[in-house]
């Protein structure tokens, strides 16, 4: 239902909120008024497991991907899964996790419902280059895939975080952060989609 006051008005759901099990954020609501998903997104997304991920496209793909040369440190993610053969994580913590963020926003909850994986990373001291998060989207049928990740900079320290998206294929990405940072702590973000 979309009502505004007393008006309801029933909208029959899109492909895409079948498949996913939502509703989507339109442009009746005033914080998705420049935005309309429900119009963007009519593929029927699968969820639930991933497509066995091709190692020569992923391969491919990292090396084309913009901050191949930058990033000393790289935490690949490959079809929304942790892959740690394929990161370097060059003295940084990292966990694999299956997060669950509290927050009440629209597009968490979709990634929430899609049983979210991702990496927790803690940062000690500064770092003197960035570290990059990238997520790699092999070819397989339309599907959904998501990541949330947390990042925690400890009192004092800082680092840049590069998060990069590349991939070929139809597919839906929902990722989301939760940052900590300590006392004095600095952390500089930066976000690159090369779909």
């Amino acid at each position: 239902f979309c009502g505004e006051g007393s008006v309801n008005i029933i909208v029959p759901k899109t492909k895409a909120e079948e498949a996913l099990g939502v509703t989507l954020p339109n442009r009746r609501q005033e914080e998705w008024k420049w935005t309309d998903l429900r119009r963007m997104m009519d593929t029927a997304y699968a969820t639930g497991a991933q497509p066995q991920a091709d190692a020569a496209a992923a391969s491919r793909l990292l090396k084309a991907a913009p901050f191949a040369s930058v990033a000393h440190s790289r935490i690949v993610l490959v079809n929304g899964v942790y892959d740690p053969k394929l990161s370097k994580a060059d003295g940084i913590t990292v966990k694999a996790s299956a997060a669950g963020f509290p927050v009440q926003d629209d597009i968490i909850t979709i990634g929430s419902n899609l049983k979210p994986q991702g990496v927790s990373l803690r940062f000690e001291g500064s770092r003197d280059t960035p570290v990059e998060i990238i997520h790699v989207a092999t070819k397989g049928e339309a599907r959904a895939i998501a990541t949330q990740h947390t990042i925690e900079v400890a009192a004092g320290g800082s680092a840049t975080l590069v998060e990069t998206f590349v991939g070929e294929g139809d597919y839906l990405t929902v990722s989301s952060i939760a940052i900590t940072l300590g006392d004095g702590a600095r952390l500089d973000r930066v976000k690159a989609e090369c779909e």
